[in-house]
């Protein structure tokens, strides 16, 4: 499938491949490290990440993220689309083989977190634009890809109706 999934546990891994889902690999909890990452890239560059809804899976979510970007991987979020269900354990048990489909619904990490913000926060007020920018601004810092990161500085640029060159220049002071 030239792409992996990381998840939390070995009974999401059980969980997923009995549901057809055969790329998924489990970080034991939410220890996830540089050295995994780092045999991971050996198979693919594709990298997307599914821990728990919960507040340790986001931690973990995060800090993976950061890891996964510094080591050139592309990453991507599954979130599970059942609010109730917080892992593809909970999601196989629900609804079985249909998380072949779901665990395609990645999106790209800048995109997912640049909706979350926008969701989280209000992008009209300057509070909301300082912490929309507070958790967009080191993770567009962290995109290798000079156009990619051309793309989202220039995107929050029109969504936060700020002058970009104010947004790279914050964006330099991190």
């Amino acid at each position: 499938e030239n792409r992996c999934i990381a998840v939390e546990g070995n009974i999401d891994v059980i969980m997923s491949h009995q549901a057809g889902v055969q790329n998924a690999v489990a970080s034991s909890g939410t220890a996830l490290t540089i050295q995994h990452l780092k045999t991971i890239k050996r198979y693919t560059e594709n990298l997307d990440l599914c821990f728990d809804a919960d507040i340790a899976g986001e931690t973990a979510t995060r800090r993976a993220v950061d890891w996964a970007l510094n080591e050139g991987l592309n990453v991507g979020i599954i979130t599970i689309s059942s609010p109730n269900l917080k892992d593809p354990a909970d999601f196989v048990k629900a609804y079985g083989s249909k998380w072949q489909e779901e665990s395609k619904n990645s999106k790209p990490i800048v995109e997912f977190y640049f909706n979350k913000s926008l969701r989280d926060f209000d992008s009209t007020a300057p509070l909301g634009k300082k912490q929309i920018s507070n958790l967009l601004l080191p993770l567009i810092k962290s995109i290798s890809n000079k156009i990619e990161r051309a793309h989202w500085l220039s995107e929050l640029s029109s969504r936060l109706r700020v002058n970009e060159a104010i947004l790279t220049s914050a964006r330099e002071s991190i």
